[in-house]
């Protein structure tokens, strides 16, 4: 049983390499907010670090990592643990994910994210995205009654 050992030692080292999490280069205290804002407080960290801590290890583009990525964390970890609630978390979050210029990295609420994974939501069928001050269509779901109507990704 012993030549069984290295790759079981193998998978146990791989499994745990690729759960390690990276942690974000900031710190925030929450000693000066009152005891009813530090809860809300450590759950937006928590959120905040999540999303860093992703795009870190996972953004396609490696020019994401190293100092700027990190001087990100540092200016957008304080606004994000005084959020007053989900949307300006998610806005805090979201402003610094427009840096990278990725249209696919965005936060999305739980909510907004159930919606789009479950598509229980009242839709038309489309969907837009904002691209320099215009609204772009960015998606036509098939057999919608915008794909019937003829509407085209693209169109502005």
């Amino acid at each position: 049983m012993p030549f069984l050992r290295l790759p079981v030692l193998l998978l146990l080292a791989f499994l745990l390499a690729g759960g390690c999490a990276t942690v974000p280069p900031a710190s925030v205290s929450l000693d000066a907010l009152p005891q009813e804002q530090q809860t809300r407080a450590r759950e937006n960290l928590r959120v905040f670090n999540a999303v860093w801590d992703l795009v870190n290890r996972k953004h396609y583009d490696p020019k994401t990592r190293g100092e700027k990525w990190d001087a990100a964390a540092r200016e957008f970890a304080p606004r994000a643990a005084a959020a007053k609630d989900e949307a300006e978390l998610y806005t805090v979050l979201n402003a610094m994910l427009a840096p990278l210029g990725d249209s696919h990295t965005v936060a999305l609420t739980p909510r907004d994210a159930r919606e789009r994974r479950t598509q229980v939501r009242a839709r038309t069928g489309f969907g837009m995205l904002r691209i320099g001050g215009r609204w772009i269509v960015n998606e036509v779901l098939p057999k919608s009654p915008a794909e019937e109507g003829g509407i085209k990704i693209g169109w502005v």
